[in-house]
């Protein structure tokens, strides 16, 4: 874990740090869902063993990316956190996932997905010059308690905001599947076609719902040529 590029060069040490396997993927957990117990993590790291899980948090913290804190009763556990340097990290984070957008074309039917990613996905999406000046409540389906997120567009761009908008802020609530929230934003899943399929359903302006594709900018992926 000590490994250098040996150059004076920012990209460099950002990479010493950021270039391991997993570490991007562990902070983009924490950006998305909060403080982290190490089993929080490790669940939803599929693929990850537990010696590789504790090696990245601990270098991480080694580099003040990264702190433990202890969760007061009746909780009672450890967790981690990002610290300010860590979340110094996410304007570059949402600028790699929008990066990433155009290569999803590699993606497969069962690769695994957790709608806690979603947010972080719809504010890299977000469109950036004029939007639509109108607000969705979305209520994204998970095992437990709804994902709560609203988006809303203006003049400078959509704003993607986690929890709960304020009266008057949104025009109607979608409750909808995490996936197909991204095929809708995209614009390639329509409302009428996730309702058909069970995969959402809306209260309030239809209408509003409809034009959710133009509160965002995805980038069309770029064809995989192995494919």
């Amino acid at each position: 874990m000590s490994f250098r590029y040996e150059q004076f060069c920012p990209v460099a040490r950002a990479a010493e740090i950021l270039g391991q396997r997993w570490t991007l993927l562990i902070l983009r957990d924490l950006f998305a869902s909060g403080d982290q117990r190490f089993s929080d993590l490790r669940g939803r790291l599929p693929g990850i063993s537990s010696s590789v899980l504790a090696e990245r948090l601990h270098y991480l913290e080694e580099q003040g990316i990264v702190a433990r804190r202890e969760l007061p009763p009746p909780a009672a556990s450890t967790v981690y956190a990002l610290t300010e340097a860590g979340r110094a990290l996410r304007p570059a984070l949402i600028e790699v996932v929008r990066w990433g957008m155009h290569f999803m074309a590699a993606s497969k039917p069962d690769d695994y997905f957790d709608p806690h990613w979603l947010p972080v996905g719809l504010e890299a999406a977000a469109r950036r010059d004029a939007a639509p000046d109108l607000g969705i409540q979305l209520l994204v389906r998970t095992e437990s308690d709804p994902i709560e997120a609203w988006v809303r567009g203006g003049p400078d761009g959509t704003r993607v905001v986690p929890g709960r908008a304020a009266p008057g802020e949104v025009r109607a609530e979608l409750d909808v599947d995490g996936r197909a929230a991204v095929m809708m934003a995209a614009g390639v899943l329509g409302l009428d076609q996730a309702e058909a399929a069970g995969l959402a359903s809306v209260t309030g302006d239809r209408s509003a719902v409809e034009r959710l594709p133009d509160l965002f900018d995805v980038p069309i992926p770029t064809p995989n040529p192995a494919s």
